[in-house]
């Protein structure tokens, strides 16, 4: 299996960003044509640090994902693989894609063993109250009020896959999001929004 983890899907949230919705991930002149480190898990996103669930480092700049994908081309080269996204659970106050109990490693060996691989996309997002903080105060270009931010930080990684995916060996038309606890409570807000 071929693993690449931290890779940055949206502009790290801080600064002017902090409380924004998710942007653009911009690979700036500096970087371009520079190789990304995709060998080391990024800091989760600021939560309550407990002791055996969640752990640090955390950070504010968190927005990245890993892959996980087989190694051989897929049967059917023309399409890719097929990919599962997967949101991390934690009743959308804590929790983590670095957490070991989502190691995207054994689900796609298991499916390989079976020939029915596909890749899995891990991401960390906006959690508690850098997730789901709203003031008035707040407002995009357009006066909206900016909420949600934890929301559009996962359908900017939904983005990013869609963009990118073709070049880890997937198929951008054939995407599922699997999640559990918080992680599939974003799945149905992303369902019956526009």
């Amino acid at each position: 299996t071929n693993v690449w983890i931290g890779i940055p899907y949206a502009a790290p949230p801080i600064g002017i960003l902090r409380w924004q919705k998710a942007q653009p991930y911009v690979i700036s002149d500096i970087n371009n044509g520079t190789i990304q480190n995709a060998t080391h898990y990024s800091p989760s996103c600021p939560q309550i640090e407990r002791v055996g669930i969640t752990s640090g480092p955390f950070d504010e700049d968190c927005l990245y994902l890993n892959i996980w994908a087989p190694r051989a081309s897929p049967s059917n080269s023309s399409r890719g693989y097929p990919v599962m996204l997967w949101l991390h659970g934690g009743g959308l106050q804590e929790g983590s894609s670095t957490q070991i109990i989502y190691d995207g490693l054994s689900w796609t060996n298991a499916a390989i063993q079976e020939n029915d691989s596909f890749i899995i996309v891990s991401i960390d997002y906006r959690l508690n109250v850098m997730r789901f903080f709203v003031q008035s105060a707040l407002t995009d270009a357009n006066g909206q009020t900016i909420a949600n931010q934890g929301i559009t930080d996962q359908r900017m990684a939904m983005k990013w896959i869609q963009d990118n995916i073709e070049q880890f060996g997937g198929d951008k038309n054939s995407i599922t999001l699997a999640g559990q606890s918080g992680g599939s409570s974003s799945i149905c807000i992303h369902i019956v929004s526009p």
